[in-house]
């Protein structure tokens, strides 16, 4: 196998690694993947657990509550049934980009 810092090991029954696992050693090398301790989770509410106004105890369950209705509320077959053709898509891209340039 390949190590991270690119030596290769034998694998366990003796055999030179394949292809595969160099690539794929090697790519999780570039990509950074390599034992790298995940980012701890961000509670954005501390600041406002003792507002009543901010209901902070009931978060999780409106968070769960917008995951199930997700789909239920979300535009089905937009562009099917869009008003805007190629051609108002490309005015507003135009416009976008003209807004963005001042």
């Amino acid at each position: 196998m390949l190590s991270v810092e690119g030596n290769l090991e034998k694998e366990p029954q003796g055999r030179m690694p394949g292809p595969y696992i160099i690539l794929s050693a090697r790519s999780k090398a570039a990509c950074g993947l390599t034992s790298k301790p995940k980012d701890p989770k961000v509670d954005i509410d501390a600041a406002d657990a003792d507002n009543e106004l901010a209901v902070v105890e009931y978060l999780d369950e409106i968070y769960q509550f917008y995951k199930l209705t997700e789909d239920e509320n979300r535009v089905h077959e937009y562009m099917a049934t869009a008003r805007n053709k190629s051609k108002m898509r490309s005015i507003l891209v135009d416009w976008l980009i003209e807004v963005h340039k001042i």
